[in-house]
């Protein structure tokens, strides 16, 4: 069958068309046989139309603007070779298949698969989906798994699971039912993810909460972030807030400006504090810098340990090399950081070390030390130490300093 035209309002049967295939406004398109027609050209539309069957053909237009009864309602599946450019609305029952779809108003099926995906309105998909981009004004929902690079919504997204590798920018809220994997993901609304979502970056500026256990390579929390079990990271920066139900794992750099409280073991690589960190233990690796307040039940131990002045340790301190009570310049924190005060006195427990230092204005209760300098101004309830202690006339002991062979192990 050469090039076909159905008119207004007419219900034509078809077969297979050798060419295009043109419809007018409100007509019925049925297949003559198997439930399919097959056009080797392009089907044109110019204005809404029912396929009361699955269709095939090069690529679709349809002429009729946005929200003018221009919706394209498929029965079946519908296969596009190229591109289905529809002005107003398609809903197809079946799998949509396409290089790209282009639709103004809203798509919807039961599986989509194709490269690019733009839709004016929102996107509804009861089953799969798997593309490259999705670009969405509205709202998007996908009920089963997605396999996307990047993701952009307007407004709010739900997916079931599955992988989106590249960028996702939802302006509204998101979230998935089952694991997510994911590349970058930035939002600003709301985010829920269940229990074993991972992703490589994650710029949180609404609210984020994870329903268990979760990986996120780089974490940036500017708004708030909830985790129900244990959080695992490569590199975590907190400005806003993070609750952490487990324990908290950063193989590199953990950076707290905001508050960060967790409810088992902190352990990282390197940390600086700018802003308060509760914790029941705190293993660091090489160096943790102390701008601001530490909680911990059970402590805090690190190769280095700098307690900058006005700063607050609660729990015992445990290092090689510590110094409490030094000065910090203005520029070393970020816009939010905690600036302390040169005035306010630093306030840390026990401390266990081999090289202490407590600086001017620094108070500490029990000092075990191999080498110990306290600066004019610093307090001790009592010091204990095996090689060299050094003090000033302005020092306060509340007793007698005691010198050891031994000290006593560490409570970490």
């Amino acid at each position: 069958m050469p090039d076909y035209t159905v008119g207004r309002d007419e219900t034509a049967s078809v077969g297979r068309v050798e060419g295009d295939l043109k419809v007018s406004r409100n007509a019925t398109i049925k297949a003559e046989k198997d439930g399919k027609v097959v056009v080797t050209g392009d089907v044109v539309f110019d204005g809404g139309a029912m396929i009361d069957c699955s269709l095939e053909c090069n690529s679709i237009e349809v002429r009729a603007r946005a929200h003018t009864g221009g919706t394209i309602k498929v029965h079946g599946d519908l296969t596009v070779h190229q591109v289905a450019d529809v002005a107003d609305s398609l809903e197809v029952v079946g799998i949509a298949n396409a290089d790209g779809f282009d639709v103004g108003g809203h798509l919807t099926a039961e599986s989509i698969n194709s490269k690019r995906i733009r839709v004016g309105g929102h996107l509804k998909v009861k089953n799969s989906i798997e593309a490259e981009i999705v670009d969405v004004a509205g709202h998007l929902t996908v009920s089963g798994n997605v396999k996307l690079v990047d993701l952009h919504v307007g407004g709010h997204a739900e997916v079931g699971g599955g992988r989106i590798s590249g960028t996702i920018q939802v302006r509204g809220n998101f979230s998935a039912s089952s694991g997510l994997d994911y590349g970058e993901l930035q939002t600003y609304g709301h985010v829920v993810l269940p229990a074993n979502s991972k992703g490589d970056k994650m710029s949180a500026s609404g609210r984020v909460e994870f329903g268990g256990d979760t990986f996120c390579r780089v974490l940036d929390v500017k708004g708030v972030v909830k985790v129900a079990g244990n959080c695992n990271s490569e590199s975590i920066e907190v400005g806003g807030k993070l609750n952490v139900a487990g324990s908290l794992s950063v193989s590199k750099d953990l950076k707290i400006f905001g508050v960060t409280e967790v409810l088992g073991q902190v352990k990282c690589e390197s940390i600086i504090v700018g802003g308060r960190l509760k914790a029941a233990s705190i293993l660091v690796d090489e160096e943790a810098d102390i701008d601001g307040e530490i909680e911990s039940m059970r402590g805090l131990k690190a190769k280095s340990i700098i307690v900058r002045r006005g700063s607050r340790v609660v729990g015992p301190l445990v290092g090689k090399q510590i110094e409490i009570g030094k000065s910090t310049g203005a520029w070393r924190f970020p816009m939010g950081g905690r600036l302390a005060s040169s005035g306010r006195n630093t306030s840390v427990e026990d401390v266990h070390g081999g090289t202490i230092r407590l600086g001017p204005a620094s108070r500490a209760k029990l000092v075990f030390a191999e080498i110990l300098e306290m600066d004019d101004g610093s307090h001790a309830d009592q010091v204990t130490y095996t090689n060299a202690l050094k003090l000033h006339m302005n020092n306060l002991l509340n007793k007698p300093t005691m010198k050891t062979s031994e000290l006593p192990d560490p409570p970490l």
